[in-house]
């Protein structure tokens, strides 16, 4: 009787075990979990200041509302502004609500009143720094700093209104409006 062989049963030995060896049909790899990405979102601004842009044309992709829509644009519900006439595009600082703002300029108002109703936030600072005296201001406290800049804002804020007011005539007569091509004396009656 062999050493090896039970009854009918083969007991294979010990030491062909540990010769049997299986290699890898692939090498071993570790795992990726940074191996995705998402497709561009191409977002920014399309068209610049004083570009010409028509109906539906997109202004400025952007996450959040960055830039606000002023007359002749219009927001999607992704935050993209598009014009809704056609005429200049114009980017202004608000200094009332401190926002800024992207319009459509259509030619209705000189250049004159263009330049008091929608400053650009670089004319804007350049008045802020002309009102203010720099030999007070290095010696200012930083919280004095910040509440004499907000005196010169609402300083600034309270001559475009009252522009506004001394001008709205001038503003009247050339801003057409729908209501003025109807003869309102026809109607009444």
């Amino acid at each position: 009787m062999n050493l090896y062989t039970l009854t009918s049963r083969t007991i294979v030995s010990p030491i062909s075990i540990l010769s049997q060896v299986r290699f890898a049909s692939k090498k071993t790899g570790g795992t990726t979990k940074n191996n995705r990405d998402s497709q561009p979102k191409y977002r920014g601004i399309k068209l610049q200041n004083n570009a010409v842009a028509g109906p539906g044309k997109i202004i400025v992709r952007q996450v959040g509302s960055k830039f606000h829509e002023g007359e002749g644009v219009k927001r999607g519900k992704d935050f993209t502004l598009y014009a809704v006439n056609s005429g200049k595009v114009r980017f202004w600082f608000d200094l009332e609500r401190q926002r800024r703002m992207v319009s459509i300029d259509d030619g209705k108002y000189p250049q004159e009143i263009l330049e008091n109703l929608m400053p650009t936030k670089g004319s804007v600072k350049r008045e802020i720094v002309s009102r203010m005296n720099s030999q007070k201001y290095l010696k200012m406290t930083p919280i004095e700093r910040y509440q004499h800049i907000r005196e010169i804002i609402q300083g600034i804020v309270a001559e475009q209104k009252q522009w506004k007011v001394d001008n709205a005539e001038n503003m009247l007569l050339n801003k057409r409006r729908k209501f003025d091509l109807i003869d309102l004396t026809t109607l009444s009656g």
